[in-house]
């Protein structure tokens, strides 16, 4: 376990909504990688626009710890739809975790009518948010944006999971304890809190009378 890791709060199982600031996939990838850690099983990622690439997942993990994350990749909705159906189906109680990034992207996209874009959706969402508590796996669902699809995902997740970007980096305001570290750009930057829930505190010295008395003088 990484010590950066404590700052990112646990999923449970179930079906769990990412609220990431767009633009911000580091963030997915930080909660995803973290779970996986957590988890002894297999983790099934379905991804959209790349957010999974192996460079970017690789600065967080070591080729070891991610051996058992397997990525597959749609290009548009029809091949996102006809992947979450798969991974459901493969599905078993080994999984541990399945991670949908970008959940809504490719069903915004003009190559397919509005009237598909909104059953395959529905489905997949569905699908997706079932398959967490058919098989006790944790399910994470990145949906950045603020729009009809998102509001949806947030109807079907049991939970929600919110990111803020500041300028020390990344922070999960549902965490608890709060603001230990921060990790930002290669660099993980600790706080006082952190450093005393990891060592605890000294003791406060006892000073006898007659040095008390002569520190007062």
């Amino acid at each position: 376990m990484h010590a950066h890791d404590d700052t990112v709060p646990r999923l449970d199982d179930g079906a769990t909504r990412l609220a990431r600031p767009p633009g911000r996939p580091d963030a997915l990838r930080r909660v995803a990688v973290a779970a996986h850690r957590r988890r002894d099983g297999p983790t099934y990622w379905i991804d959209a626009r790349n957010v999974a690439a192996t460079y970017a997942l690789y600065d967080r993990a070591s080729p070891r710890e991610l051996a058992e994350v397997r990525v597959a990749r749609a290009f548009t909705a029809y091949q996102h739809a006809d992947l979450a159906s798969r991974v459901v189906r493969r599905a078993d109680p080994s999984v541990d975790l399945v991670v949908a990034s970008n959940v809504a992207a490719l069903y915004r996209d003009d190559d397919v009518p509005d009237r598909d874009a909104d059953r395959l959706f529905d489905a997949t969402v569905a699908t997706l948010a079932e398959l967490g508590a058919a098989v006790d796996a944790a399910v994470l669902l990145d949906a950045p944006g603020d729009d009809a699809l998102a509001d949806r995902v947030a109807d079907r997740a049991a939970d929600a999971l919110r990111v803020r970007a500041t300028d020390l980096g990344l922070d999960f305001p549902d965490a608890a304890p709060r603001d230990r570290g921060y990790w930002r750009d290669g660099c993980w930057q600790t706080t006082i809190p952190y450093w005393v829930d990891r060592c605890g505190t000294a003791a406060a010295p006892t000073l006898a009378p007659a040095a008390i008395r002569e520190a007062v003088v």
